[in-house]
Protein backbone atom coordinates (compact mmCIF):
# COMPACT_ATOMS: atom_id res chain seq x y z
CA UNK A 1 0.00 0.00 0.00
CA UNK A 2 1.24 3.45 -0.92
CA UNK A 3 0.19 6.41 1.19
CA UNK A 4 2.23 9.26 -0.35
CA UNK A 5 3.81 10.07 -3.71
CA UNK A 6 6.09 13.03 -4.48
CA UNK A 7 7.15 13.79 -8.04
CA UNK A 8 9.79 16.44 -8.64
CA UNK A 9 10.78 17.38 -12.17
CA UNK A 10 10.72 15.27 -15.28
CA UNK A 11 7.92 14.84 -17.75
CA UNK A 12 4.83 12.76 -18.31
CA UNK A 13 4.40 13.16 -22.06
CA UNK A 14 2.34 11.23 -24.61
CA UNK A 15 1.35 8.58 -22.07
CA UNK A 16 -1.76 7.50 -23.96
CA UNK A 17 -4.07 8.28 -21.04
CA UNK A 18 -3.88 10.72 -18.10
CA UNK A 19 -0.53 12.38 -17.44
CA UNK A 20 -0.58 11.17 -13.83
CA UNK A 21 -3.28 8.82 -12.60
CA UNK A 22 -3.87 7.01 -9.32
CA UNK A 23 -6.03 3.90 -9.18
CA UNK A 24 -7.33 1.50 -6.56
CA UNK A 25 -9.75 -1.41 -6.51
CA UNK A 26 -11.44 0.23 -3.49
CA UNK A 27 -12.88 3.68 -4.22
CA UNK A 28 -10.93 6.60 -2.69
CA UNK A 29 -8.15 4.37 -1.36
CA UNK A 30 -5.57 6.00 -3.63
CA UNK A 31 -2.62 7.86 -2.08
CA UNK A 32 -3.94 10.95 -0.28
CA UNK A 33 -0.65 12.83 -0.34
CA UNK A 34 0.19 13.35 -4.03
CA UNK A 35 2.61 16.27 -4.46
CA UNK A 36 3.85 17.24 -7.92
CA UNK A 37 6.29 20.04 -8.63
CA UNK A 38 8.13 21.30 -11.71
CA UNK A 39 6.80 18.51 -13.91
CA UNK A 40 5.99 18.81 -17.62
CA UNK A 41 2.58 17.22 -18.29
CA UNK A 42 1.79 17.60 -21.99
CA UNK A 43 0.28 15.88 -25.03
CA UNK A 44 -1.57 13.20 -23.09
CA UNK A 45 -4.83 11.75 -24.43
CA UNK A 46 -6.63 12.01 -21.10
CA UNK A 47 -6.74 14.58 -18.29
CA UNK A 48 -3.53 16.11 -16.99
CA UNK A 49 -4.15 14.71 -13.49
CA UNK A 50 -6.65 12.02 -12.52
CA UNK A 51 -6.61 11.41 -8.78
CA UNK A 52 -9.92 10.60 -7.09
CA UNK A 53 -8.52 11.22 -3.61
CA UNK A 54 -7.24 14.66 -4.66
CA UNK A 55 -3.95 16.42 -5.30
CA UNK A 56 -2.81 18.58 -2.35
CA UNK A 57 -0.09 20.33 -4.36
CA UNK A 58 0.78 20.88 -8.03
CA UNK A 59 3.45 23.59 -8.08
CA UNK A 60 5.12 25.15 -11.15
CA UNK A 61 3.89 22.42 -13.52
CA UNK A 62 3.23 22.84 -17.26
CA UNK A 63 -0.16 21.23 -17.84
CA UNK A 64 -1.34 21.06 -21.44
CA UNK A 65 -3.30 18.47 -23.33
CA UNK A 66 -3.41 17.50 -26.97
CA UNK A 67 -6.25 18.85 -29.07
CA UNK A 68 -8.73 16.19 -30.16
CA UNK A 69 -8.17 14.76 -33.64
CA UNK A 70 -10.43 16.22 -36.33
Amino acid sequence: MVSAISIFGGQMRKTGNAGIETQSVITYQQPRDLNISQTYLVENKGPVLNAAAGVPMALACSPRWAAPAR
